[in-house]
């Protein structure tokens, strides 16, 4: 009896429908469309993920419904960098859901969202926390459902990625490799094919060939771009301006055909030309979709490679919007950040002026700051 007890406990508790248990009904119609429609938006459109998420977590739907509803907002609210509502609403999950894959949704929802404001700590103790969780639900693996057992294999495989970004990032390398082994192992099982391309844009920085990882971004931004992942194809994008300001691979180019970066250059621009192209594609590809964070950094990436041309003027023209993007976001969430502005970069105090900005701004967008100070000294 107490076996049967337990059972059915931990069937309540891994009783994880997210969002897909019937209801009846219009209501259960439109909620279940709306669940729809927040998959196909996630790479796709933030502005009408958020529309769609609002609207479901307006509904007489089930927890678990709501629960995704809360998710995609949290999601969307931290695209637009509005940080502390998306970290009130991934917190929430914790409480509100009994779903304990969508509660691992929300820790990965956090260790983003941690990685963006650079909060170093707050991103291991979310890992830490999700990581629990996922030993605990594969312990049940066997009592989920197959839909079920598809949405943890997503959680895992977004759980990999925003690791892998993280420590890539600042280069804990035998972290790094462990991640990326475990994230090829996951990612064959995701039926998801945007988190795959997802998945596979992070493990293609592994590629230890020039030529054949940019490529692979070459071939990622064409398929991404096919199905209109905007965020995707923005990225991919982003990743190819960066690789082709090797000289090794551009040398490379020179003397070997690639039919995939052909494909994707059909203006037939020389690489310099092609790398600024395609960061400002990318940078206008954030835009379309909703992520402001990625903005900035698309167009520092733009003013950079400005600036190997020799076009300073543009590269301090886009720099200057990114630095307008910067101050808007603090003025309209009263971070009381200083103001940025370019002149701090031709001042005689400019070091001094700079690193107070920093340490106020230090749990706010750091990362931007940091970008647009470095291709602003290059510039100047």
């Amino acid at each position: 009896m107490r076996n049967a007890l337990f059972i059915l406990s931990m069937v309540l508790l891994l009783c994880v429908s997210c969002g897909r248990s019937a209801l009846e009904g219009e209501c259960g119609e439109r909620a279940d469309s709306l669940l729809l429609l927040l998959d196909d938006c996630r790479y796709r459109d933030a502005r009408r993920l958020s529309l769609a998420a609002d609207e479901l977590s307006a509904m007489e739907a089930t927890v678990e419904h709501r629960s995704v509803a809360m998710a995609s907002q949290a999601y969307s609210a931290m695209m637009g960098m509005d940080y502390g509502r998306a970290a009130a609403l991934y917190d929430s999950l914790e409480n509100f859901s009994q779903c304990e894959i969508e509660r691992l949704a929300g820790d990965v929802g956090m260790m983003m969202l941690s990685y963006r404001v650079s909060a170093n700590r707050a991103f291991f103790d979310y890992r830490a926390r999700a990581l629990k969780r996922m030993r605990r639900i594969e312990e049940e693996s066997g009592l989920l459902s197959v839909p079920d057992r598809e949405r943890f294999v997503r959680a895992k495989v977004e759980f990999g990625v925003v690791s892998l970004c993280y420590f890539s990032n600042i280069g804990l390398r035998d972290e790094m490799l462990l991640t990326r082994d475990y994230l090829s192992q996951d990612v064959e099982a995701c039926d998801d094919v945007a988190l795959s391309l997802y998945a596979r844009m992070m493990l293609a920085s592994f590629e230890p060939d020039v030529l054949k990882r940019a490529e692979l971004y070459a071939t990622g931004a064409s398929i991404a771009g096919n199905r209109n992942y905007v965020w995707l194809a923005a990225n991919y994008k982003l990743l190819l301006a960066i690789s082709l300001r090797n000289k090794e691979l551009q040398e490379r180019l020179l003397s070997e055909d690639s039919s995939a970066m052909g494909q994707l250059n059909k203006n037939n621009l020389s690489y310099d030309e092609w790398a600024a192209a395609l960061a400002t594609e990318a940078a206008d590809g954030f835009v379309r979709y909703g992520d402001r964070y990625m903005k900035i950094e698309a167009q520092a990436v733009a003013a950079s490679c400005a600036t190997m041309q020799g076009d300073y003027t543009r590269a301090l023209s886009i720099l200057d919007a990114a630095a307008a993007d910067v101050n808007a976001f603090y003025r309209t969430y009263g971070t009381g950040a200083d103001t940025l502005s370019l002149e701090y970069f031709q001042a005689p105090e400019y070091e001094q002026e700079e690193e107070g900005l920093l340490r106020s701004a230090a749990m706010d967008i750091p990362e931007c700051l940091l970008s647009i100070r470095r291709e602003a000294s290059c510039a100047y």
